[in-house]
């Protein structure tokens, strides 16, 4: 309660003769006062005791000794509270909506609302603008908006029937609400999570969807939680953009994707794991290599680039090829050669990544074809 203490009352009391004097010395100027008078003595004054007396506000100025004044009352009147600010102010980003907890009126000082005034900075900058004067809500929930390209900050305070000069002080509100939503999470079609390349410069594929507010945006990468590099730019409209991956090393690796727009707004993360292992051939073919004869199969060269050329397929999400005819017949090595080309061509195609000139491919084996083929495998 806002009541403060004016004064206190007291009653006259005593036997004797009974004198109030003009200084706290019995020796000062004394005036006659009679048991049953009600004296009056200031708020404070305990604080003044000197000589054992009191000090005296009224019948007139003066000192009394304590013990001829009983029944000591205070007397209180009521003041204006000032209002008490919000104890917190929330703000939810998504929703869009201010929060105000806490805060009230006082005595003589009623509750009519609470004072919602904000700045704005330009996105981008590292000065605020002034604060604007208060709009005044009568709820404690409030929707709020930020314009386009500003960041805004929000503030509250209570104000109540008293005034002005009774308002509580401001509560800063430690959310900021950005004009511009970030942009959504890119997503990575391909390569399915878990896979297996034998490339050692393998693409990502990502599908980078439209900014809420059609700004531009920027794709960045991180590899293995190293530091975050720009990939691409990002119209508005977004778009799919592969990732052609700088020479990575052996074994299992991370790569994490977000979109910033030109805001510096930053997009959930996007998250992808796959392993390296690179193709070691099981033997060389040069030309002049005698590819097939009576005595060495060429079976299991075709079915090792036919492994990985599937490997690398599955890496993009494309399902597996088979090989027509019969592996190691001679009469089907042509269309097996043919069926591998095409196979690997739709990998590299996925990844962006420029098919040769294929070879025309002959009837008979050739060491040139089966090079190209595995070397476009090891590409894609």
């Amino acid at each position: 309660m806002a009541q403060v203490i004016t004064h206190y009352t007291g009653t006259v009391q005593g036997d004797a003769t009974i004198y109030y004097y003009a200084n706290p010395d019995s020796t000062s100027t004394p005036t006659r006062i009679y048991n049953g008078t009600q004296v009056n003595m200031p708020a404070d004054y305990a604080d003044w005791v000197t000589n054992n007396m009191y000090r005296i506000i009224w019948p007139g100025g003066g000192w009394m000794f304590r013990w001829n004044i009983g029944g000591i009352t205070p007397v209180y009147t009521t003041v204006t509270d000032p209002c008490t600010p919000p104890s917190s102010v929330t703000l939810n980003t998504a929703t869009k909506k201010l929060t105000i907890n806490g805060g009230a009126g006082g005595d003589l000082n009623t509750l009519v609302g609470w004072g919602v005034s904000w700045r704005d900075q330009q996105m981008g900058t590292s000065t605020w603008g002034a604060w604007t004067s208060d709009v005044v809500h009568t709820v404690r929930t409030v929707d709020v908006l930020a314009p386009a390209g500003y960041s805004r900050q929000f503030r509250v305070r209570t104000r109540g029937s008293a005034g002005a000069s009774y308002y509580s002080a401001y509560t800063l509100c430690a959310t900021i609400l950005d004009g511009n939503s970030a942009p959504n999470a890119p997503s990575i079609p391909r390569p399915v999570n878990g896979a297996v390349t034998r490339s050692t410069t393998p693409s990502v594929v990502l599908t980078c969807p439209a900014d809420p507010e059609g700004d531009a945006m920027t794709l960045k990468r991180q590899i293995d939680g190293g530091t975050w590099q720009n990939v691409s730019a990002v119209v508005g409209t977004g778009g799919t953009v592969r990732d052609r991956l700088p020479a990575l090393s052996v074994g299992a690796h991370t790569l994490r994707y977000t979109l910033t727009d030109v805001h510096g707004l930053v997009s959930p993360m996007a998250t992808v794991g796959f392993t390296v292992t690179p193709v070691t051939w099981s033997r060389a073919i040069a030309t002049g290599t005698i590819i097939a004869s009576p005595t060495l199969s060429h079976r299991a060269d075709i079915q090792e680039l036919r492994t990985v050329i599937n490997e690398q397929r599955a890496y993009y999400g494309l399902a597996m090829m088979t090989l027509p005819g019969t592996v190691g017949q001679y009469a089907s090595w042509k269309a097996q050669m043919q069926a591998m080309q095409a196979a690997i061509h739709d990998a590299l195609t996925v990844a962006g990544v420029a098919a040769p000139v294929w070879q025309s491919v002959p009837s008979w084996p050739t060491a040139a074809v089966v090079n190209q083929i595995r070397a476009a495998a090891v590409l894609a």
